[in-house]
């Protein structure tokens, strides 16, 4: 039972970063074919981010009330029919509106799933079973941009987004079956039942204020590698996003086509050490803060061997930021798992994904900021913000990994 509802978060994940990753090729020119400027292209791009933050948010306090697998379902139903939307509108306000609604709903999902994993996963099988729900964001970034910038050239916008629906409609379907053996009522939240290992509920303790349970969590010294590795991460990756293929360019070895690779390689090392080291290695609860610090030190190590002059040096870049990624990703799930209250871990992962979507969108223009004022690519200082996170982090780590 178990396995089958962690299985069923894992393919929400993959359909909510399917739904933003595969959009990503065809949106700009699915704008441009709506007779919009590259600038009204921009606004539809930004509108996801824009509408995620509120919607992780909004997810927080409806996971511990509904439960997260009602959350989950609706969060999904509504991605899905945004992107069917895309295919039936002919302005570019109405791209941005729906673009806004997508972006608001997949806020939903990935909370409400990692707060339905940690429900049903052990603490010791929950490093594994977060670096399980992680792979699929890797998977995601290496599979979609691909087919629909194919389906987007071949066939056009409205074809790929087509599609797109019909992957995101598929996970629906999927996470339905998987949770057929599953709850059968909703394992998170103040009044909902706690779901023992063996699948048997058990009335939950008198739930503690949430003012007063939210005020330990945002201040409990264990939580420290949890939100500077949750900064860290996305703001090292929006940069990647925005400067990678520029970056291929200027070493004159394949400009976007390498920028695209690189990303490819950093996600598939990703998926493959949460799938694999990374996540064994989490399951042990007392290192998974000194787990967490060390991928910050290799996303900052990433960082700085991105700066080098060789393809050698992108490519091995690449590597090296993939591992960092495998180990905060579930480590920092996992120890968040551990230290949140049941009846607040819903609004503990939507906050934690919250702070990630501020990552993203913090990164790229401050460091293009840096870079048109000093001429330098964005990688040293990227590395720089990682490896002093990774310090600060550092005082967290102490016998037994900081658990208590």
């Amino acid at each position: 039972m178990t396995r089958g509802v962690v299985a069923a978060a894992a393919a929400a994940v993959f359909a909510a970063f399917a739904g933003m990753f595969g959009a990503f090729p065809i949106l700009t020119p699915y704008a441009l074919q709506l007779g919009g400027t590259e600038a009204a292209a921009a606004d539809a791009v930004s509108a996801y981010s824009i509408a995620n933050l509120p919607g992780n948010l909004v997810a927080g306090f409806l996971i511990d009330r509904w439960g997260p697998l009602a959350v989950l379902r609706v969060g999904l139903g509504l991605v899905t029919g945004s992107i069917v939307l895309y295919t039936l509108i002919d302005s570019i306000p109405a791209l941005v509106v729906f673009r806004g609604v997508h972006g608001f709903a997949a806020g939903w999902i990935v909370p409400a799933a990692f707060a339905l994993a940690a429900a049903w996963l052990p603490a010791e099988r929950r490093g594994r079973g977060m670096g399980q729900m992680g792979a699929p964001i890797g998977l995601s970034a290496v599979l979609l941009p691909p087919l629909t910038g194919i389906l987007g050239s071949r066939l056009g916008p409205r074809a790929a987004f087509a599609v797109l629906a019909a992957v995101i409609a598929l996970m629906m379907l999927l996470v339905e079956v998987l949770c057929r053996t599953g709850p059968s009522r909703p394992a998170a939240g103040a009044a909902a039942a706690a779901v023992e290992q063996d699948g048997a509920v058990r009335p939950q303790e008198e739930a503690r204020p949430r003012g007063s349970a939210l005020r330990e969590l945002l201040t409990d010294r264990r939580m420290l590698p949890v939100w500077l590795g949750g900064f860290v991460l996305p703001f090292n990756l929006g940069v990647l996003a925005w400067y990678l293929p520029l970056a291929g360019e200027r070493l004159a070895f394949g400009g976007s086509a390498a920028g695209g690779a690189g990303l490819g390689v950093m996600a598939l090392v990703a998926a493959a050490m949460m799938m694999g080291p990374g996540g064994r290695w989490t399951d042990r609860p007392g290192l998974r803060p000194a787990l967490a610090v060390a991928g910050m030190v290799l996303i900052g190590l990433g960082m700085a061997l991105w700066a080098g002059p060789s393809a050698g040096t992108f490519y091995g870049a690449a590597v090296v930021f993939g591992a960092g990624f495998g180990l905060v990703f579930p480590a920092s799930n996992a120890l968040l798992a551990d230290v949140a209250a049941p009846e607040t871990r819903g609004l503990a992962f939507a906050l934690f994904y919250a702070w990630f979507s501020v990552g993203t969108a913090v990164g790229p223009p401050l460091l293009a900021r840096w870079q048109e004022l000093t001429g330098q690519t964005p990688f040293i200082p990227g590395a720089v913000v990682a490896l002093a996170l990774a310090a600060a982090a550092a005082p967290a780590v102490r016998r037994r990994g900081g658990m208590p």
